[in-house]
């Protein structure tokens, strides 16, 4: 899978412009002092899996939602999603995006 080309496809979706250009998003702080600009998961509806994002941006900040369902509908609701055809695509994608992600930040940093 080609995460680049897959953002760059998906490029208009909110979640992904937030990976696109973190410099323009907030960051939540964790209790542990980490940070979290994300939270991406996924969920089958319709012999489809949608990637999401549990932290969700609203005007200027960022919303946690601690039901994966709430997160879900809400993400549906406001084309905050990536569809895939396979839970192991979707599974991929969730755990491989910080690597394109990284390039961007380390970009910004220099």
């Amino acid at each position: 899978m080609n995460i680049q080309a897959l953002l760059n496809a998906y490029s208009d979706t909110p979640f992904v412009k937030r990976i696109l250009h973190p410099n323009k998003y907030p960051i939540m702080f964790n209790d542990d002092g980490s940070y979290s600009t994300h939270l991406l998961s996924y969920m089958n509806r319709d012999n489809k899996y949608y990637v999401f994002p549990m932290l969700q941006y609203y005007g200027n900040q960022l919303k946690r939602y601690k039901n994966p369902r709430d997160a879900f509908e809400q993400a549906l609701i406001s084309q905050n999603t990536i569809p895939f055809d396979s839970q192991q695509a979707a599974d991929f994608f969730t755990k491989h995006y910080k690597d394109v992600w990284k390039q961007y930040i380390d970009t910004r940093r220099r």
